[in-house]
């Protein structure tokens, strides 16, 4: 009987964990795909990935989403390259969609979503995220 509740015990405490998304700075996850893309993409390719930083700008519909860009840079403004974003797409008539029109440039987020790919010029694009922190 012990061990039976040894092993529930523990069995219950890694599915617990198993859902437990670890944050990530958005300038850090960029830094890491500029580090060694094969990498970043073998550690996030259709992951789950917690990204927080600060709203650079908040875009209108496209393709059925909203846009979220994250700045993932500590560069002055006149000196930041145009991949310094994570971009997170907001899908339309979802929970956090209506959460958009509460959100401001400067503002420090939190979201949730599945890294998809990243762009030519090295732009991070997370889908169907969820505002998780604002």
């Amino acid at each position: 009987m012990k061990y039976f509740f040894i092993f529930t015990s523990l069995l219950f405490s890694v599915s617990i964990f198993a859902d437990t998304v670890k944050p990530i700075s958005a300038v850090d996850l960029l830094d890491s795909l500029k580090n060694n893309k094969m990498k970043f993409e073998h550690l996030y390719k259709n992951q789950e990935i917690q990204v927080y930083g600060e709203i650079s700008s908040i875009n209108d519909i496209r393709k059925e989403n909203y846009r979220i860009h994250i700045l993932a840079t500590t560069a002055e403004p006149n000196e930041r390259a145009l991949n310094s974003d994570v971009i997170c797409l907001v899908p339309e008539g979802s929970s956090s969609a209506s959460k958009i029109f509460d959100l401001n440039k400067g503002q420090k987020i939190t979201v949730k979503g599945i890294f998809n790919s990243y762009g030519m010029f090295g732009l991070i694009q997370l889908k169907n995220c969820s505002i998780e922190n604002v």
